[in-house]
């Protein structure tokens, strides 16, 4: 039994891998594609928020739809949609039908991650899944170091449409290793799925004030990270004055610390409980937080040694907040309501990064770097304001328990 967990474990890590890797892996050759197509960078890279929203879209549907067919059922036909919009993808004549099948193919890859939450909700609780999911959150770090680098090679051998090809060999392996590998994992599935029985779920969840302050958490903390990641290659190579070969280290780094510390997590919910990554999160959060005031304040200059730092101390805290958060937030998921919850938890993270992604190139538009700073200082207030909101609900909720008995 603990031979076939580690498999599953394994084989929705690498789907999980190969659908993040969807987006990075495609950002080297968007100037190969502009030229390509004869548009504009801007167009050119509307290609990325198209992905955004159908990952959105579809997220919005999978957790319900899992609830009433199956984990197992939902994720292979969808996977195989999103082979479908890759494909097409690497076959768009122009760049309306590389939309279209842009579309397609994030509709079906948003499935990955949900149906992986769900999973591990099925099949473990507690400190198990959050050791569970955070193996699982691996996946991220892993993809952001090695995606843009396999693309850029691959736009080397032949241009952008061979990294479509590519991601669709491997999310057609994915989708094989799952249809073998992975079993149904739902004991006892909802009635036939119905528009007014998923607008009630979500009723539930949404009204659940414990699950949508913990669901909104992961969002917020992987959007400072992804203001960090959009600004960066203009503030390090154009002010800093960074070579591409050292602006990449920069960019590897914090994702090192992320998957060391993720690793780390995953062995001290051993011996302690899941809350255990709440409390170190925040800790590092908090000194995240203070080197943040200090570079504002002009204590320091934000010199590129300071600013790694901080980010580093940032991807320290993320990776013990993200799943520590979702697994929270899943535990106080109403019963039979794990698939709606994890497009809860999912869509709301795409919708923040969304939003990072649009205004990220604003704020650092003007060349001052303190605007960087400032903008993922509010991420982390946004974060220490939510878990302040859930800590004295849940210690109201508790004396107003021990008044009754």
């Amino acid at each position: 039994m603990k031979k076939n967990k580690k498999i599953l474990l394994f084989v929705l890590l690498f789907a999980n891998i190969v659908s993040t890797s969807v987006v990075n892996i495609c950002i080297p050759g968007l100037p190969l594609l502009a030229d390509d197509f004869n548009v504009s960078a801007f167009v050119a890279q509307g290609t990325i928020g198209v992905h955004m929203f159908g990952s959105f879209l579809g997220r919005v549907f999978w957790g319900p739809l899992s609830d009433a067919y199956g984990r197992r059922f939902i994720l292979v036909r969808v996977l195989a949609i999103s082979v479908f919009g890759l494909m097409g993808c690497c076959l768009s004549t122009n760049i309306y039908a590389l939309f279209f099948f842009r579309l397609i193919q994030a509709i079906g890859s948003g499935v990955v991650l949900i149906i992986s939450m769900v999973i591990m909700t099925d099949i473990s609780t507690g400190a198990k899944r959050a050791r569970n999911l955070s193996f699982i959150e691996t996946s991220w770090p892993i993809s952001w170091i090695f995606a843009p680098i396999i693309g850029s090679f691959l736009c080397s051998m032949g241009g952008w449409r061979i990294s479509f090809a590519f991601l669709a060999i491997m999310q057609t392996i994915s989708l094989l290793t799952i249809y073998f590998c992975v079993q149904e994992t739902l004991v006892k599935r909802t009635a036939q799925w119905s528009v007014s029985k998923g607008l009630y779920c979500y009723k539930l969840l949404i009204t659940n004030v414990p699950f949508i302050v913990y669901a909104f958490m992961p969002g917020l903390i992987v959007s400072g990270y992804m203001l960090f990641a959009v600004s960066s290659p203009f503030l390090y190579t154009i002010d800093f004055l960074f070579t591409i070969q050292e602006f990449a280290f920069v960019q590897a780094l914090p994702l090192l610390v992320s998957f060391c510390m993720t690793l780390t997590y995953r062995a001290l919910i051993k011996r302690f409980n899941e809350k255990i990554g709440l409390y170190l999160g925040i800790g590092f959060y908090a000194v995240f937080a203070l080197l943040n005031v200090v570079m504002l304040a002009g204590v320091f200059t934000i010199t590129p040694r300071a600013l790694l730092l901080a980010m580093c101390v940032q991807c320290l805290g993320s990776a013990c907040l993200i799943p520590a958060s979702c697994s929270m937030a899943l535990s106080y998921a109403p019963k039979n309501t794990s698939g709606a919850a994890a497009s809860v938890i999912s869509s709301t993270r795409n919708l923040v990064l969304s939003i990072c992604l649009t205004i990220g190139g604003m704020i650092y538009s003007n060349g001052n770097p303190k605007y960087l700073v400032l903008g993922i200082s509010v991420t982390v207030l946004a974060t220490f304001v939510l878990y302040i909101i859930q800590a004295t609900a849940t210690k109201a909720n508790l004396s107003e328990s021990l008044i009754k008995k």
